[in-house]
């Protein structure tokens, strides 16, 4: 709020507390968000680079089109 030009010295004491607490509570609330969509990235990009891998190395057991 205080990014938004409001005083907020000038809340009551328990109105800034829970202000206080609501922002706390958002920031770790987007935190886990984070945290869990770069796991889900994470993840995914584990599971192609397998797929990858297993793809070249079936290709490099395969024959060549020009070897027949």
């Amino acid at each position: 709020m205080a990014d938004r030009g409001v005083d907020l010295s000038a809340l009551p004491k328990e109105v800034r507390d829970q202000l206080a607490e609501l922002d706390l509570e958002l920031s770790e609330a987007l935190s886990a968000l984070f945290d869990r969509q770069f796991d889900d990235g994470l993840r995914q990009g584990l599971a192609i680079g397998r797929t990858v891998s297993l793809f070249i190395s079936c290709r490099g057991t395969e024959p060549s089109r020009s070897e027949h």
